[in-house]
């Protein structure tokens, strides 16, 4: 991936890492994928990125820039080695094309399916967990038409720069029977997807129609959901509720989790967690909120039993049973997938507790890898952060970080990975060495079997 400052180049080392780089990017911190995809996938400015994120623009600039060092790792695990600075202009090649070569064969594509889920604070892993998965969905309106059509003249376009090439070929005489039936072949398959972009057209042209009569249909329309939207409408459904307007709160809560959302990524995080601790308060003076939330939970175990690889439907269940307060429904299908089965990383976030106390720490850290405690740590413990916390709420924030990272160390050392509970051990020592920090500390190493790592100040 060292030539990457040409355009060929570019495409071959877009076309070496695509087909791993969504289970890179399911391996990152749920702030740092969503740093990645704002960046690298929508294009984003560091200082929409610090605004998203709530960051400065130098500490977006500073999570980017790490979140590239780990995805370089993971990518490396998986045979992919490469520079960070590389690994940032090959995830440029997509944003830089006019549309990728199969967009114009489905125009709703999958963006993004993460096999992390999403949680709060209050449990072992959820601040440095994946938040959620997400898909992101293009739209059927005369904009998708154009979208195919500049699709149809980017494979036009890469068909003449194949002729050019076999053209200059035709010297070399032994090879040129086999470079002719290659350029045939892409012939055969540029000419396919032309024929199905016209036919993708055709029928967006036909449903325009329904389309604009329908304001619902065109609601749900992504092109027309913004950030700005959803805000807006989370914002009034709070409001809503502070004027007792349970009902009217309710509607704009669940279009919210339904449909708002789910279109816009950076709301992904807030869905699985900040927007059902909403909507479960709500269900505590409103029981019809808890109904509506049950209704959601039975469709995502449907979702469950019919699939074996629908992770977003996982994630859904496992975060609706916590707002629902039913984390015991999470656990049973988690007992029931055998180890080693990815279904169960999506589940975990939710359980993580429940796993400690049963001090079942070989599947804690099977689910979620020491990578991921120092990722939480350090972003907890970035000093950007922390001059943003006033000084009446640092004493809080820190006993925050330190039962959270001593959770972590208890699953690790319980597992027997002492050397990585040690260098976390010391990490956080070194933030915080507050009695009340220890005292948590030697809870969890005792339970773990593993005092003897807490070491004398």
């Amino acid at each position: 991936m060292h030539e990457l400052n040409s355009a060929e180049a570019n495409d071959v080392a877009w076309t070496q890492i695509r087909s791993v780089i969504d289970d890179a990017l399911a391996d990152l911190a749920a702030d740092d994928r969503e740093a990645v995809l704002l960046r690298y996938f929508e294009d984003h400015t560091y200082s929409e990125i610090g605004d998203t994120l709530r960051l400065n623009e130098n500490a977006a600039r500073m999570r980017v820039s790490r979140a590239l060092e780990q995805l370089a790792t993971s990518l490396a695990r998986r045979g992919v080695k490469s520079t960070a600075a590389a690994l940032a202009t090959a995830l440029a090649v997509p944003a830089a094309l006019a549309a990728p070569a199969n967009l114009a064969t489905s125009i709703t594509t999958t963006a993004l399916v993460s096999a992390a889920a999403a949680g709060t604070t209050a449990t072992a892993f959820t601040l440095f967990k994946v938040m959620s998965s997400a898909k992101l969905i293009a739209t059927a309106t005369g904009l998708a038409a154009l979208i195919v059509l500049g699709c149809a003249v980017y494979q036009h376009k890469q068909l003449q720069v194949a002729l050019i090439e076999s053209a200059a070929l035709r010297q070399q005489q032994g090879k040129l029977q086999t470079q002719l039936s290659d350029l045939k072949d892409r012939l055969a398959t540029e000419k396919k997807h032309a024929d199905e972009a016209d036919a993708d057209n055709g029928r967006l042209l036909t449903l325009i129609p329904s389309l604009l009569s329908d304001p619902s249909t065109l609601q749900n329309n992504r092109g027309l959901i913004t950030r700005d939207t959803v805000d807006a409408r989370f914002k009034k459904a709070r409001d809503l509720v502070t004027n007792h307007q349970h009902e009217e709160a309710l509607k704009e809560f669940l279009w919210c989790y339904d449909i708002g959302m789910r279109q816009v990524p950076s709301f992904l995080g807030v869905r699985g967690s900040e927007l059902l601790t909403e909507l479960s308060d709500l269900g505590k003076i409103y029981p019809t909120a808890f109904a509506a939330l049950k209704d959601r939970r039975d469709e995502s175990e449907k979702r469950v039993r019919n699939s074996n690889s629908d992770f977003d439907a996982l994630t859904d269940y496992a975060n609706l049973n916590r707002a629902l307060g039913e984390n015991e429904k999470t656990l049973a299908l988690f007992d029931s997938f055998s180890p080693g089965d990815d279904r169960r990383r999506p589940l975990v976030a939710n359980i993580s507790d429940q796993l400690l106390e049963a001090q079942r720490y070989t599947e804690l850290t099977q689910a979620t890898m020491f990578l991921g405690s120092v990722s939480f740590f350090e972003t907890a413990t970035d000093p950007l952060i922390l001059s943003k916390i006033s000084p009446s709420d640092l004493t809080r924030f820190k006993q925050t970080v330190g039962t959270t990272t001593s959770k972590s160390i208890e699953a690790l050392a319980g597992a027997g990975d002492v050397t990585h509970a040690s260098e976390l051990i010391t990490k956080l020592l070194a933030f915080d060495n507050s009695e009340t920090t220890r005292v948590e500390l030697r809870k969890h190493l005792t339970r773990a079997g593993h005092l003897e790592l807490l070491k004398t100040p």
